[in-house]
């Protein structure tokens, strides 16, 4: 239990610093989504309830998730850059993806993730490769 009890805190804490204004409501054991995400329009309700039941295999085994809020575009040209994570995973930063198709599609959608990941660590100020 203490083990468990230590996974929140430290999800909770990182999720609470990344978005230091957002009130978290718990959705279901070991799942909580910031207050803001739960009004959005249909298409970024539905987006969510696709990505909580995907965090479910991990939360059924103890796991914590905290979902993060929907960010708006800030004045940059760099698409990447604006990009952000949907979750706090046991107290690290995840971005969830879901792909289908065949190998082409896999393939492009892997790189265009793969800039994503590059531009979230420079936007956190991480210099470490990914």
């Amino acid at each position: 239990m203490q083990q468990n009890e230590a996974k929140y805190k430290a999800t909770h804490e990182l999720a609470s610093i990344l978005f230091p204004n957002e009130e978290w409501i718990q959705q279901s054991e070991n799942i909580f989504v910031t207050k803001s995400r739960l009004f959005g329009s249909y298409k970024e309700r539905a987006k969510l309830y696709r990505e909580i039941s995907d965090i479910r295999i991990l939360t059924k085994l103890g796991s914590i998730a905290f979902f993060l809020p929907e960010c708006l575009k800030h004045d940059t040209e760099d698409e990447h850059y604006n990009m952000h994570a949907d979750t706090v995973v046991d107290g690290t930063i995840v971005e969830l993806k879901t792909v289908s198709g065949n190998r082409v599609t896999l393939g492009k959608s892997f790189r265009r993730e793969y800039k994503q990941g590059r531009s979230l660590l420079r936007k956190h100020g991480i210099t470490a490769d990914h």
